[in-house]
């Protein structure tokens, strides 16, 4: 099995897992998403949360299984955004925060993984 295969079978079982996960234990991925102190207030958004990774794994899965290299790069590098986003609202929240690192990882396992393993190269092409 390729590499490429085995990081977009790993970040697509993440989103989709994270996301399930979400929807059904919102306040529990709220902790895991960052959130220290979870109000059931605050609890009321992760169900999007979780909607927005499922549905990210899904495309992750879908543009590699029929073989949209280029596709799935693009999305990829648009998706290392929202990493940065989570990673900024976490950032100047901090003192309500302790997983910031989670979210910088996410971005740069997402970067590596599109030059590592040559998807880049399709995006070159678009």
């Amino acid at each position: 099995m390729r590499s490429l295969d085995i990081a977009t079978a790993a970040i697509g079982i993440a989103l989709i897992g994270s996301g399930l996960y979400g929807v059904f234990y919102p306040a529990n991925m709220a902790r895991v998403f960052g959130v220290i102190d979870v109000s059931r207030d605050m609890a009321v958004f992760y169900p999007g949360i979780g909607g927005r990774n499922f549905s990210a794994g899904l495309a992750v899965w879908a543009f590699k299984y029929t073989g949209q290299l280029k596709a799935l790069g693009i999305f990829l590098l648009c998706w290392i955004w929202v990493g940065v986003a989570d990673t900024y609202l976490l950032l100047i929240h901090y003192d309500e925060v302790d997983t910031v690192w989670l979210h910088v990882f996410n971005i740069f396992s997402s970067k590596k993984a599109i030059h590592h393993n040559g998807v880049i190269g399709y995006v070159h092409m678009w």
